[in-house]
């Protein structure tokens, strides 16, 4: 008995020491500071919806996959999504070339066995769009909502190709039409109900002959990477 009566002293002396403590309010555990507009772990929830929508964008950006030529490009897209997850993008593509360091540095010092160099010129297609995650990230205490597409699709590639191998003489262009399958990836970033920005990375694959206008022919893959702004109806 003599035991259990000093368990039940110590017992009382504890519980009366943690009257002074303040207890932690529910508050300092809130996550509302950071998103105000619902709990944190709610994604099925969108706050900014596509379904229905068209969208319509312009960018610009850079031809990654040319070695002879330093690629800018300019595109457009419309979009339309028949769900939260599955969309159609129309796009077309000008390329503006110059010769690039590599191609200027062969011409100097093997100016007679010039390599083949071909030069997107414009191209168009249409993609499916499948957006699999739906995120939002915090940027300086503000949340930044975006979506991760991949696609892919078919188009038409309007291409010169350089078939001149003689740096004493003109350049000598032909044109070639190929038609192109394409696969890509990117984000868009809602920054209100109606305007984004866009990053994507499209890659075209092709196939043309091994010298431009001759020999057998192979697949090769051409990649560009560019940033937009988008306006949803």
């Amino acid at each position: 008995m003599r035991t259990y009566g000093w368990v039940l002293a110590l017992g009382t002396v504890v519980s009366m020491a943690g009257w002074g403590v303040p207890r932690a309010k529910a508050a300092d555990y809130s996550f509302a500071w950071l998103d105000p507009d619902k709990k944190i772990y709610v994604l099925q929830n969108r706050k900014f919806t596509k379904a229905g929508r068209p969208s319509v964008s312009i960018g610009g950006g850079l031809g990654l996959s040319n070695p002879f030529r330093n690629t800018t490009v300019v595109n457009g897209q419309i979009e339309y999504f028949l769900s939260e997850e599955l969309g159609i993008d129309v796009f077309y593509a000008y390329s503006f070339q110059t010769n690039s360091a590599v191609y200027n540095q062969l011409r100097s010092q093997v100016p007679t066995a010039l390599p083949t160099a071909r030069e997107f010129r414009g191209q168009y297609g249409a993609l499916i769009k499948w957006i699999p995650w739906y995120a939002k990230i915090n940027v300086f205490n503000s949340i930044l909502y975006f979506d991760w597409h991949f696609a892919t699709g078919i188009g038409q590639i309007a291409s010169d190709v350089d078939i001149n191998t003689n740096a004493s003489t003109a350049a000598n262009y032909v044109a070639q039409t190929l038609t192109g399958f394409y696969l890509g990836t990117g984000h868009t970033y809602h920054l209100t109900e109606n305007f984004d920005v866009k990053l994507d990375l499209l890659g075209s694959f092709y196939q043309a002959p091994e010298f431009g206008n001759s020999g057998s022919s192979y697949w090769f893959s051409n990649f560009m990477l560019s940033a937009g702004v988008g306006y949803r109806l």
